[in-house]
């Protein structure tokens, strides 16, 4: 069934599309996992962003947040990387699975689940 496209605030404006994967904000050895796991060209979907997770933001094609506003670390780390941003979705962690391909419009401030 299709999924409802998910809304938020654009941090930085940009087009991408790309796997998504879900970073867990815990322990250093999830962190670690996440780095090593996460695709070149992925959708970085998180709650909010940390400043330990740099290096998965520069593999990223775009951040999408459940949290933040447009001066949060997630938007001031995409506009410095030049990534396209959706801050505030309030849900992307739970709508989204890791492995779903997300077509990230943030000129609109839109994410949708990529139908085949």
């Amino acid at each position: 069934e299709p999924q409802e496209p998910l809304h938020g605030m654009v941090a930085n404006p940009g087009r991408a599309c790309g796997p998504a994967y879900v970073v867990t904000v815990g322990s250093l050895e999830e962190l670690e996992r996440d780095e090593k796991a996460f695709p070149q060209g992925g959708v970085m979907v998180v709650a909010m962003t940390q400043p330990n997770q740099i290096a998965i933001v520069r593999k990223a094609c775009a951040i999408v947040a459940d949290e933040g506003g447009t001066v949060s670390h997630a938007a001031v780390i995409a506009r410095e990387f030049n990534k396209p941003c959706i801050v505030g979705t309030k849900s992307a962690t739970r709508t989204f699975k890791t492995g779903d391909i997300l077509e990230v419009d943030a000129q609109s401030g839109v994410v949708r689940k990529k139908t085949t």
